[in-house]
């Protein structure tokens, strides 16, 4: 007698269980739509955003090509201006660059000082510095 009475209670207990489970089954597919639906509109609100974004970023790709060329063919100049060439070769000439407006160094004659420190000279100024940095420290 006693398996007959918990029988039904044991099917109505689980009865209960499954109403609420697909309770919670229904409303996580409710959050799960709305969450769905929130991202579909967020994601058209971000079309306009990425659009642009490529539209600068191709801009940008397009202004950093001509700073590079322009940087290359300042490089080029400097080089010639070192190695003795008073102008740049035509074919780096730029139409909408500035360097070429600034005024044109004379060229430097031999300098009779020597470019590099002897070895006293640069012990002596290093024994300079490291006296600085003993004051420093202490």
């Amino acid at each position: 007698m006693a398996d007959s009475v918990s029988a039904p209670a044991g099917i109505g207990r689980l009865a209960h269980q499954l109403q609420l489970l697909s309770e919670l089954c229904e409303s996580l597919t409710v959050r799960l739509l709305e969450l769905e639906e929130r991202v579909v509109t967020l994601d058209q609100q971000l079309q306009p955003l990425r659009a642009a974004r490529s539209a600068d970023t191709a801009q940008s790709a397009e202004e950093a090509a001509l700073r590079l060329d322009d940087t290359e063919h300042r490089l080029n100049r400097l080089e010639g201006l070192l190695a003795g060439i008073q102008s740049p070769p035509a074919s780096l000439e730029l139409a909408d660059s500035s360097w070429h407006d600034l005024p044109q160094e004379e060229p430097i004659d031999e300098v009779e000082t020597p470019l590099f420190l002897d070895e006293q000279q640069g012990e002596a100024f290093l024994d300079e510095d490291f006296e600085d940095d003993q004051r420093l420290i202490a």
